[in-house]
Order: C-alpha cells, then structure tokens, then sequence
C-alpha cells in the first residue's frame, strides 16, 4: 500500500486537527448525554416548563448524534484528497461557535498550507500570481 509523504509541519497539524474533532465528538457526546438527562428527569420537577424542557432534551439529543458522529469518524478517515475536504468542512462548523474560534482560526489557517494538502494527496497546479489570463489558448 503507498503512503503520502508528510512533513512535520503537516503531521503536527494532522495531530491537532485529531485532538481538535476528538473534543467536539466529546462535547457532542455530553450534548447528547445532557439531553437524554432532560428527558428522565420527573416532570414535576420542571413544573410548567415541562414541555419547553422535553422538546430542548429530545432537540439535543437528536442534532448532537449526528455531529457527534461526523466529528469521530474525522478521527479514524485516512489521508486521501477527499477527506481533507471532509476535514475543511468539520473545521468550518466549528468556526461557528464563538467557543470554538480560537482553535479553528489557526487550524483552518495551516490546514490551507500546500504541505498539508499535500500530504492527503492534494496536488494543485502551480501558476504565477501576476498571470491573470484565463488559460484558455489564444
């Protein structure tokens, strides 16, 4: 089986980018637990909230099962062109929580380095900065 090459940059990134969805899985694993928790405690206890309570407990569980999902199979994916798209995708969800920026924001800025797209099989055309022509013979 051929592997890619790897830099240690791009290992290093690779390394946060795991620790980076094995902690939102975890936090989507207590969303999912905080809902079910919701949901069996006596009604009484909430009082006239009681509703409101059990739609937020069954809302919880239900969006955080998926993304508690996405996020560990982003641990375990091996490294082809696809998945780094499937990891740019996880790390731009996680720019949408205030909480979460100030570990997306360096993330996604070394995830965009040609040495990481590189070592998932990412090779792009090289071009000149200056040229702006369209590439099309004339």
């Amino acid at each position: 089986m051929h592997t890619l090459p790897i830099t240690a940059r791009a290992q290093s990134v690779l390394t946060w980018y795991r620790v980076y969805c094995g902690a939102m899985a975890a936090m989507y694993l207590l969303c999912i637990l905080g809902g079910i928790l919701i949901l069996a405690v006596d009604e009484e206890t909430f009082g006239k909230d009681a509703l409101q309570l059990r739609f937020t407990g069954i809302a919880l569980a239900v969006f955080s099962a998926p993304a508690m999902a996405a996020f560990a199979l982003g641990l375990f994916l091996p490294r082809k062109p696809w998945t780094w798209t499937y990891g740019l995708v996880l790390i731009c969800l996680g720019l949408t929580s205030v909480c979460c920026l100030p570990a997306c924001i360096p993330l996604l800025i070394t995830w965009l380095k040609d040495d990481v797209k590189s070592a998932f099989g990412r090779v792009e055309a090289k071009h000149d900065p200056r040229d702006f022509s369209s590439g099309a013979p004339s």
